[in-house]
């Protein structure tokens, strides 16, 4: 079991990757694009001519076509540019790069970086411009789901009931983090939780509860992935996440 976006399981099982969703952890979309402020970049538009750091693998780099189509600007124009995971952040404040790919939840961790330097950051947010799609979500491997199914099952209802409780007193969330990772910083934790709340609170799960993901909006997400990659967008959307193991955790 693991934690993997709904486009790379997409993608994986039309490549043999044998794995589905059980749970959706962002409901919506975290994808971003940070910029440094009072370096020329105040549209999307300002991008082209640029470079853009982002790691091997990156899933938002697969939708950098889709964003640029939507912000009005051509994303063939900007020069890719490949970093480690630990040097992102320290070549963005450095300037060594013009923005680099991220998501929302990250910019506390950014914006102290560039704080250091007397920088501030920006950024434009995929979501904010018309791309919505399930993101990220606790995935299995077939094999694990047909040998164990209440293995899998009580695995994802527990971190669902974490994510309400962390919801309803993120201040003991926050405690528990810094007790289990003594290196982090407590204020940047909440920061960065707070930053992912709107991910995971949505009309839809206030309705719904926490992890249940839905037949249409999965359909959309193969779609909007088919445009980008190479996907049979006829896919069944069961193929992609286990409609039987997921769990519904009520928000209080």
């Amino acid at each position: 079991m693991g934690i993997a976006d709904a486009a790379s399981v997409i993608v994986g099982r039309s490549s043999g990757l044998k794995v589905k969703q059980v749970a959706c952890l962002y409901e919506r979309p975290p994808d971003a694009i940070f910029f440094i402020k009072g370096n020329r970049i105040n549209s999307p538009k300002d991008l082209e001519g640029r470079t853009i750091g982002a790691t091997a693998g990156e899933a938002t780099v697969n939708l950098l076509p889709l964003f640029a189509a939507n912000a009005g600007f051509d994303n063939k124009k900007m020069e890719m540019i490949n970093l480690s995971p630990s040097a992102k952040y320290a070549s963005l404040v450095a300037k060594t790069v013009d923005s680099i790919v991220g998501f929302v939840n990250e910019e506390p961790a950014i914006q102290s970086a560039a704080q250091k330097t007397g920088l501030e950051v920006g950024r434009f947010v995929f979501s904010d411009y018309g791309i919505d799609y399930y993101s990220l979500g606790i995935i299995a491997s077939d094999d694990l789901i047909a040998k164990r199914p209440d293995l899998v099952r009580r695995v994802a209802l527990a971190t669902m009931r974490g994510y309400a409780s962390a919801i309803k007193n993120p201040q003991a969330a926050a405690d528990a983090f810094v007790k289990n990772y003594p290196e982090s910083s407590r204020s940047i934790a909440l920061q960065q939780w707070d930053a992912a709340l709107p991910l995971i609170l949505t009309d839809r799960t206030r309705k719904n509860g926490l992890g249940p993901i839905e037949k249409d909006k999965m359909l959309a997400t193969i779609n909007l992935v088919a445009k980008f990659q190479r996907v049979d967008s006829s896919t069944p959307a069961t193929d992609i996440y286990a409609a039987e193991l997921m769990p519904t955790v009520p928000i209080e």
